[in-house]
C-alpha cells in the first residue's frame, strides 16, 4: 500500500468513531468536520464504522451531516444513522446466545450482563459506572431479568465482572462455546460479543458492494484491534498516532494522534481535501 492515492480514486472513506475521529473529549475537531464535508461534497462516500449503536452514532452522522451507511456494533449492524434505516442486520444465532450467556453467569453469578437488540438496549440492572460512552447519554430501554429477553433477536451481548478480569471471562466463554463467536475487548472491564464472522472488515465490504465501490478506492482509519479487519479490506489503511502497536505495524500511514488532528492529517496526506 501507498498514499498515492488522491480525491480522484479514493472514493470512499472509511473511519473509526473513538479514539480516531473523536478527540479525547468525545467531539469531532471542527478541522475533520470540514474536512469530511469537502470530501463529501466532492462527490466522497463516508462510513463511519465504530462499536457504538446506531442511537450513539447518529449524533455524529447529524453534525456531519452524513446518511451514508454507518456500520455499527463491530459490523453486526449497517444502518443509515440520520433514518436508522437497516441495510444489514447480522444477530447471534438464539442457541449460541443463550450459550455465552450461561457460560457468562457460570464464570461470575454477578456479571453484569447487557444485551443489544437490534438498537434496544437491555439489561437486568441499572448502574452508573457501566464501561461505555453509550452509557453516558443513554439509559437502558428494558430492565430486567437476562432469562427474559432472551427470545427477542440478540444483535449483541456486553459482559463486565468486577470479580473477574476481562481475560478470565473470556477464557470461560471460549471453554464452553468453543470459539464459536466473535469477542473484541475493548476495554479491561468489558466483553463485546457478536455473531461468528462479524468484523469491521466484512460490513465494510458490504457497504461498498452496495455502493458499487472496488477496494482499491476505499481508505480505512483507526486506532484499536477492531478497527484490524477495517484496514485489511481497504486498498489503503492508515492509523492515528495514539493507534495499538499491532495497528501501527500493519497500517500503510501512521498520521497524528486523534487529539492532534490525526483524521485531517491523513486526510490532505490522500489528497482527499
Amino acid at each position: 500500500m501507498t498514499t498515492s492515492a488522491s480525491c480522484q480514486s479514493i472514493r470512499l472513506l472509511a473511519v473509526d468513531l473513538d479514539g480516531t475521529l473523536l478527540d479525547s473529549q468525545q467531539t469531532i475537531p471542527s478541522d475533520a468536520r470540514c474536512a469530511i464535508r469537502d470530501f463529501v461534497d466532492k462527490g466522497g462516500l463516508v462510513c463511519l464504522a465504530t462499536a457504538r449503536p446506531p442511537r450513539s452514532t447518529r449524533r455524529f452522522a447529524e453534525e456531519l451531516d452524513l446518511d451514508d451507511p454507518s456500520i455499527c456494533y463491530n459490523g453486526a449492524m449497517v444502518v443509515r444513522p440520520i433514518t436508522g434505516a437497516v441495510l444489514l442486520h447480522r444477530p447471534l444465532p438464539p442457541e449460541l446466545a443463550r450459550s455465552i450467556i450461561s457460560a457468562l453467569l457460570a464464570a461470575d453469578p454477578d456479571v453484569w450482563i447487557s444485551l443489544e437488540s437490534m438498537d434496544k438496549w437491555l439489561t437486568d440492572r441499572l448502574a452508573d459506572d457501566f464501561p461505555t460512552q453509550t452509557a453516558l447519554s443513554f439509559r437502558p430501554d428494558e430492565i430486567g431479568p437476562i432469562e427474559g429477553f432472551l427470545e427477542r433477536t440478540i444483535t449483541k451481548i456486553l459482559a463486565s465482572s468486577k470479580s473477574l478480569s476481562c481475560s478470565e471471562l473470556l477464557a470461560a466463554l471460549n471453554s464452553s462455546s468453543g470459539g464459536d463467536c466473535a469477542t473484541v475487548t475493548i476495554e479491561d472491564r468489558l466483553l463485546q460479543i457478536t455473531a461468528p464472522g462479524v468484523d469491521k472488515g466484512s460490513a465494510l465490504r458490504f457497504v461498498a458492494t452496495r455502493h458499487g465501490v472496488s477496494r482499491s478506492r476505499i481508505l480505512a482509519v483507526g486506532n484499536d484491534l477492531n478497527d484490524l479487519p477495517l484496514l485489511e479490506e481497504a486498498a489503503y489503511g492508515a492509523a492515528v498516532g495514539n493507534a495499538h502497536e499491532r495497528l501501527r505495524q500493519v497500517a500503510a500511514l501512521v498520521g497524528p494522534s486523534n487529539d492532534a488532528g490525526g483524521v485531517t492529517w491523513i486526510m490532505k496526506e490522500f489528497d482527499l481535501v
